[in-house]
């Protein structure tokens, strides 16, 4: 097993992180790092296949790996992105947060209520998981909540909000 990266921001550079899966959602992580390397640096890319480690290298220019721990040996990081799908993504968090390392999954987590509170029960406590949410912060949303504190419809007491991609 690799020995776990140190596992805290660097004050005198960027925040380094890895993310499992190669997804579209993956493509999101790799700009983001593109766009603010004076704060971020992807340091790869774990993938199943190695066809794909190859579209990695070549199309977004970073280290593609096959393997978790190879990646682990070569890269120190910070944290880890999960961007898999949500079946296999617990069993990807409960092994990292094994290993000590700190995870921002996707939603959903989990596939399934079940799955989720046995992720839970396996990780919670550990306090390495963040579970990204971003759709408070879709512009749509933050432009609805600010007429909602201006007082825009007058008092509010309930709100059901929908959205997605």
């Amino acid at each position: 097993m690799a020995t776990p990266a140190a596992h805290h921001p660097h004050p005198h550079g960027p925040i380094r992180y890895g993310v499992i899966g190669s997804g579209w959602r993956t493509q999101a992580f790799v700009r983001i790092a593109e766009q603010l390397p004076e704060r971020l640096t992807l340091e790869g890319v774990v993938t199943r296949s190695e066809a794909r480690v190859d579209e990695i290298v070549e199309n977004w220019q970073v280290p593609g790996y096959t393997d978790l721990d190879r990646f682990l040996d070569r890269h120190p990081i910070d944290f880890m992105i999960t961007s898999t799908p949500f079946a296999v993504t617990p069993v990807v968090i409960k092994d990292l947060v094994s290993r000590g390392i700190p995870v921002l999954a996707e939603t959903p987590p989990a596939p399934d209520v079940e799955s989720l509170r046995d992720l839970w029960s396996a990780v919670g406590a550990s306090g390495l998981v963040q579970v990204a949410e971003q759709y408070p912060f879709h512009p749509g949303n933050v432009a609805r909540r600010a007429l909602l504190d201006a007082g825009a419809v007058g008092e509010v007491t309930w709100a059901y909000v929908s959205s997605t991609q």
